[in-house]
């Protein structure tokens, strides 16, 4: 029996630094593809995305929340 399977397992990514990190490389994320690599690979029970808001990216905020329910956004607020 693997023990780590039995353990809640979750992934706290910040999106800014995932996504300028893609790019760089010349890449597009497809957030549906690396939520199965990170349950697959690492056990993942939860990812928690940490994204800033940004006016006009609304379906992508729905579009992540949707994602098998385990996608959990957290938007970042702006210092006044």
């Amino acid at each position: 029996m693997n023990f780590v399977s039995k353990l809640n397992n979750y992934a706290f990514i910040d999106s800014q630094n995932l996504n300028l990190g893609i790019r760089s490389q010349g890449w597009a994320l497809d957030f549906k593809r690396f939520y199965v690599y990170l349950k697959d690979k690492y056990k993942i029970n939860k990812v928690f995305l940490f994204t800033g808001y940004v006016a006009g990216n609304e379906a992508l905020y729905t579009y992540i929340n949707n994602l098998e329910k385990k996608l959990s956004q957290r938007k970042t607020h702006q210092q006044k």
